[in-house]
């Protein structure tokens, strides 16, 4: 449905689009933001608004600790002939500072009765809790160079980036009580204050023609569409730490293990997440409780969980280790001599370990896997931070290393002197990029790292100062054929996988139409392969760019959301793998898993 009508060929007035909306998907249409009620520590303008859309008013909270808005929407008809009812109002986002701030979290309420939370986005979103939804249909994106800031307004100052759409609530009609209007409030309840702000408004054009209200019905409706011809795409986080332990051991995370999987499903909107705390943190009990949690969680075909813990070596580096099945145990990095409880601690015990020469290294854990006949995963990440070094070269088996994690809250590991890693010491020759030429059979991943009790949307935390970033969470992304725990392992597994940084690109590489994270094995003397790519972006794509070895071959400049990209090269006689890499406008970024042809 377009925004003209056919026989007139004139724009469809606001009742028209009311009108249609409810004969063609059984919803009541009504303005969302009559006039302001109530509010506390907000930022208010009554005078009109010009930045990004036209608007009469603007009211504005930022996460603090007493902030809120409360409104009153249009009146519901009288005489409701639909099921749902979806208030719209024009909502944007804000970073709120040019400096890396806390993640978010803001609570929606209908009427005084607790609805959902939702989250600082800069893409469209889809929140689900029981049988409402908010969805957030982007129209503008504005973001500033890495380190910089604009001014928009009088509102919305030295910030770094800003997101401008409509948000759209689906309520049953059951819970409204017709010819009267409901009250709206949102109110934040993040962890940490936070400069992150939500700003509501009225449009000064005719409700509903400020935008594509038909696309952003389908969302709506819909949530988008993540599927590559035979797989589905599904989003997650497979590296998050919690403050949880059953002994009062030392923790570096926040929060407990169910907030941490509440917060992935309903607030981040993820597909799967894996709590993977250090291996010094988990007792034997609580690595079994965690698991026990894992399969209480599991959502049949909504969400997924996967165990895994993180192999926490200060000497060989970290690896993160997951299990498909329940009866796998933890296997500690600082072996099993060391007395427990309490390690780490402060003391000459610690160090003492840390220089031990009989620490065990990855070699050990693969031989215990082994022993244990598991069926296991192994990724190591943030190879090249100073505090915590990995060399690929030193230790790498493949049956157990499938991945390497590449981006996360530490910045990129795969490629040196990237901006958004200047917030920590890097080894700039132990990036990842740097070994391709070697052949490991290494598929991409990105998680979080999470220590903010955040899990798909980590940015900066209390406890990791030293953790904070220009884009927000990293995010693995599988191609399957359905949301279960065993099809997203597998596809971990088979490297059937890509890394953004955040955002839900959809990306779909292929040589000679083998997937990403494949092994082409075929006689390719002098002959030439055809490489094909499907990327669709939440933001203008700016660059795509195909690595030979992890060297640039080819610089492919972009203008549209959506690129399709055919190339031939011609590998030679030596092993040779490929990937590209995706480059957005508003600085978000993904990574193909590589494809290798012997």
């Amino acid at each position: 449905m377009n925004l003209f009508s056919s026989g007139k060929r004139r724009r469809y007035s606001g009742k028209e689009i009311v009108d249609l909306v409810r004969r063609e998907y059984g919803i009541q249409l009504t303005e969302g933001l009559s006039r302001l009620k109530a509010y506390n520590q907000a930022e208010i303008e009554t005078a009109p608004r010009y930045s990004f859309t036209q608007l009469n008013a603007a009211y504005k909270i930022s996460a603090g600790t007493e902030p809120y808005l409360a409104w009153e929407t249009a009146q519901i008809p009288g005489s409701l002939k639909a099921d749902h009812v979806v208030f719209a109002w024009v909502m944007s986002f804000g970073n709120g500072s040019p400096f890396p701030q806390p993640s978010s979290k803001f609570d929606l309420y209908l009427d005084g009765r607790y609805l959902l939370s939702f989250t600082v986005v800069r893409e469209n979103r889809r929140w689900v809790k029981a049988d409402c939804t908010l969805a957030y249909f982007q129209k503008y994106i504005k973001t500033a160079p890495y380190g910089g800031s604009f001014s928009l307004d009088s509102q919305i100052r030295d910030e770094s980036a800003v997101s401008m759409g409509i948000a759209l609530l689906k309520v049953p009609g059951s819970m409204l009580r017709p010819g009267r209007n409901c009250g709206i409030m949102i109110r934040p309840s993040s962890r940490q204050i936070s400069a992150n702000w939500v700003r509501v408004g009225k449009a000064q054009s005719e409700p509903f023609r400020n935008i594509n209200m038909f696309a952003a019905i389908d969302y709506l409706e819909t949530g988008g569409d993540y599927s590559i011809d035979d797989y589905r795409i599904f989003y997650g986080d497979i590296h998050s730490h919690s403050g949880e332990s059953a002994e009062g051991r030392s923790t570096c995370g926040t929060g407990k293990w169910s907030e941490q999987i509440e917060y992935a499903k309903d607030v981040s909107c993820l597909d799967f997440l894996s709590i993977t705390d250090h291996d010094w943190q988990l007792s034997p009990e609580d690595w079994d409780n965690l698991k026990k949690l894992n399969n209480e969680s599991m959502a049949g075909g909504q969400f997924v969980t996967i165990h895994g813990y993180e192999w926490s070596s200060r000497s060989y580096g970290h690896r993160n280790v997951y299990y498909l099945d329940d009866n796998m145990p933890l296997i500690p990095s600082y072996g099993d001599a060391v007395h427990r409880p309490g390690f780490p601690d402060s003391g000459e015990k610690q160090q003492a370990v840390f220089e031990s020469d009989t620490q065990p290294s990855p070699l050990i854990l693969w031989k215990k896997l082994d022993a244990l006949k598991a069926d296991a995963i192994t990724i190591p990440h943030h190879p090249s931070t100073m505090q915590i070094p990995l060399n690929i070269n030193d230790f790498y088996n493949p049956k157990y290393d499938r991945l390497i994690e590449i981006y996360s809250c530490w910045g990129n590991s795969l490629e040196p002197e990237d901006p958004v890693t200047l917030n920590n010491d890097r080894v700039n020759e132990l990036a990842y990029i740097n070994f391709m030429e070697a052949q490991y059979k290494l598929g991409f991943t990105a998680s979080s790292d999470s220590h903010d009790g955040c899990p798909g949307n980590a940015q900066w935390c209390y406890k990791q100062r030293y953790l904070g970033h220009y884009l927000g969470s990293g995010r693995a992304c599988v191609l399957a054929g359905r949301l279960s725990r065993e099809d997203v392992y597998h596809a971990l597994k088979a490297r059937r996988c890509y890394a953004t940084t955040g955002a839900k690109i959809v990306l779909d590489f292929r040589i000679e139409g083998t997937v990403m994270g494949s092994v082409l094995d075929r006689n390719h003397s002098g002959g030439k392969l055809n490489l094909s790519a499907k990327v669709r972006g939440t933001d203008r794509i700016d660059n795509i760019l195909l690595f030979e070895n992890g060297m640039v071959k080819e610089k492919i400049e972009c203008r549209n959301k959506e690129e399709k990209i055919n190339l031939s090269v011609s590998p030679g006689q030596e092993p040779k793998n490929y990937f590209i890499k995706i480059i957005q406008a508003d600085g978000e970024m993904a990574w193909s898993s590589p494809i290798w042809v012997e």
